[in-house]
């Protein structure tokens, strides 16, 4: 018998994937915009977390490896492997091996997300560990890693690859332990969630609190633990499933539109409404 499609999930995907596109609107940097410092804070973990809530990684373990590349060739790995080519000469002034693949390792903009997810999985299904293992090692390692950076200054630059390919797996791992860890979450996490979220916030202005240290933990966590609740809601925004059964579309390929509006219609119209100009004309556009 074919399971039947969880639409809340599709409604969580695009929900989130709409947070991606706000929070590439604007090109400012997000220690220099208290509404992106606030967005960043939490919506990639939740991402991360929800793509190791689907994922069944007993059935992957049981696969070959060559089974596990096919499985996410054609649906992710080949979708991102054409942006990155098409982008490349964007970014890189001299194309050789040694560029693309300092390129690969730290991808442009937000090509980062496959190849950290890909990487993330591979290494779940390659370690012979528990879910509760997997989450138990790369959590701590991955909150080390942040805070390395955020709060003590850590030099990032000297690491040859993207650091989120250290603090991102952590999430990931939650997420997938969280599926099968039968925790009686209720709903007083969303005051949980919604008051870290309200002191990360307060961050802004201090963004090398020692406090931060434990809200950062603490508005991640409590996002990616709503994931059970909010997938068990008969929630039902046709446009916005949509978009997060296509999330991946979405993911790779808003921004060349966003960057063709910020040299026109930004140019055009007063700033917000531009955003919002810009945000349903993409929409619409990668619907057609």
């Amino acid at each position: 018998m074919a399971t039947q499609r969880n639409y809340a999930i599709d409604w969580l995907k695009g929900a989130l994937m709409l947070l991606v596109m706000l929070g590439h609107l604007s090109g400012t940097g997000v220690n220099y915009s208290p509404f992106k410092w606030t967005l960043y804070g939490f919506h990639m973990p939740m991402f991360m977390a929800l793509s190791g809530y689907m994922l069944n990684i007993e059935k992957l373990r049981s696969d070959s490896f060559g089974a596990l590349f096919g499985r996410y060739w054609a649906r992710m790995i080949l979708p991102w492997l054409v942006v990155f080519i098409v982008a490349l000469p964007l970014v890189v002034s001299h194309i050789t091996p040694a560029a693309a693949l300092q390129y690969a390792l730290k991808p442009w903009n937000h090509l980062w997300f496959v190849p950290v997810l890909f990487a993330t999985i591979v290494l779940g299904v390659a370690l012979p560990l528990s879910r509760m293992a997997l989450m138990a090692i790369s959590l701590p390692i991955g909150l080390g890693m942040w805070a390395a950076l955020q709060v003590f200054g850590f030099d990032y630059t000297v690491i040859p690859f993207d650091i989120r390919y250290i603090i991102m797996p952590g999430f990931f791992f939650f997420g997938l332990w969280l599926r099968t860890a039968n925790l009686h979450i209720g709903w007083w996490m969303v005051p949980v969630f919604a008051v870290s979220l309200a002191l990360w916030g307060w961050g802004y202005s201090a963004q090398h609190h020692p406090a931060l240290l434990a809200i950062y933990p603490a508005m991640t966590l409590s996002s990616a633990a709503l994931i059970p609740l909010i997938t068990r809601l008969p929630i039902r925004t046709l446009w916005i499933e949509a978009i997060g059964a296509e999330s991946l579309f979405f993911y790779l390929h808003h921004p060349w539109i966003f960057n063709i509006a910020r040299r026109t219609i930004y140019r055009w119209m007063e700033l917000n409404v531009a955003y919002a100009a810009a945000m349903v004309l993409t929409i619409l556009i990668l619907f057609a």
